[in-house]
């Protein structure tokens, strides 16, 4: 993996899990709007991902990363064309982990399916769930950069401050009706679209025309 990518330490704040995604891509020219994930991970990464039939069942998770930061572990039902989105988000939180969390890797990266449910069992629940937060934020930055999806709404301006006035400028309620046509733009969820869209503030430009 490219040294560039690591940060010093696990990130303190979220503009800096933010940037470490977007140079993720800016590293290995990924500027696609659906990026492909697989490559990313197996090509520009070097990872490995490895299938594993029942891996949700047995361990409570689609994915895990284990301790060489080399390999992942993947519930093989994630290669089915209905969870294609859930895959692809479960393998960009889990490169996550091994960029924002790579220092870390000796004290909390399983070694085996066993020891990562002895781990999530063992590890403060704080802790984990701020970890779990940033692969979150990490996976949905790098699967929806801003400047992408700023860039198809600004595309779509005269229909998105419309929608935005119909709704008494709600961003919940906007949200929810741009992001059906987003999430096959960017080919994940419309849940992960529902909070780039409020997390990154880029609908408060057309709430702020359309109420006014």
């Amino acid at each position: 993996m490219d040294d560039r990518l690591f940060p010093s330490g696990t990130p303190t704040t979220k503009e800096e899990v933010r940037r470490i995604a977007d140079d993720v891509r800016k590293v290995f020219g990924r500027t696609e709007d659906i990026l492909n994930v697989e490559l990313l991970v197996e090509k520009d990464l070097g990872m490995n991902i490895i299938p594993h039939k029942g891996l949700l069942e047995e361990v409570g998770a689609e994915a895990i990363l284990l301790w060489n930061l080399t390999d992942i572990i993947i519930d093989e039902a994630g290669f089915s064309a209905s969870r294609r989105r859930r895959f692809r988000f479960s393998l960009a939180h889990e490169v996550g982990h091994a960029i924002l969390h790579r220092s870390l890797a000796h004290l909390h990266r399983p070694k085996s399916r066993k020891e990562y449910v002895l781990m999530t069992q063992n590890m403060n629940s704080m802790y984990h769930a701020l970890f779990e937060w940033q692969a979150n934020e990490f996976a949905g930055r790098i699967l929806v950069p801003k400047h992408r999806l700023e860039a198809h709404l600004e595309a779509q301006r005269v229909f998105v401050t419309a929608a935005a006035q119909m709704v008494g400028g709600s961003i919940p309620q906007l949200s929810e009706i741009l992001s059906m046509g987003l999430s096959d733009i960017f080919d994940v969820s419309q849940e992960v679209i529902g909070i780039r869209l409020r997390e990154e503030g880029v609908l408060l430009p057309f709430v702020h025309s359309g109420i006014s």
